[in-house]
């Protein structure tokens, strides 16, 4: 069930990385900017991969709306450097910008907590202009990126954030 989620997200702003190096310094910068026109962005994590999460991680929170599930967190967990890893966080599109996604990304910190887990991480396409934003209100920082993460090509950037 979790797996047949609409997962695909649509935007009208992205970021843009610009990469230079200077005076024996790299320097990287994240810029939003407005698209000219809305693109669609499917979730860059197969049927599959998405089952293989669900199956072989430590915590999966679901969100029920009127007994109808709407979205779902999952987290890996890696006791020795003690952090977590967000490798899905889903909310259907009928379901969006009402707080959902929030409270399952708060809904963790007690699980976190209990395990002596300090950090969370969770990656997303550069291009998913909610994802990062929702990744900032949420108290999260910028922790790196990859050229070329997804199977299509698409850069990631990663976000951290320390859990009291």
């Amino acid at each position: 069930m979790l797996c047949s989620f609409q997962n695909s997200v649509e935007t009208s702003k992205t970021w843009q990385m610009e990469q230079s190096f200077d005076d024996g310094s790299w320097i990287i910068r994240f810029r939003e900017i407005s698209l000219p026109r809305p693109v669609h962005l499917a979730y860059p994590v197969s049927v599959k991969g998405i089952r293989d999460h669900l199956l072989m991680n430590e915590l999966t929170l679901v969100a029920l709306e009127t007994s109808i599930l709407v979205g779902f967190i999952s987290l890996a967990a890696d006791p020795g450097s003690r952090t977590a890893r967000v490798t899905d966080l889903v909310v259907e599109p009928q379901h969006r910008r009402k707080g959902i996604a929030t409270v399952l990304a708060i809904g963790t910190v007690d699980w976190l907590v209990e395990r002596k887990i300090t950090g969370m991480s969770l990656e997303m396409m550069l291009k998913n202009h909610p994802a990062i934003n929702l990744s900032r209100k949420l108290g999260f920082s910028p922790a790196g990126f990859n050229d070329v993460y997804y199977s299509n090509g698409q850069t990631s950037v990663t976000f951290y954030r320390k859990i009291n």
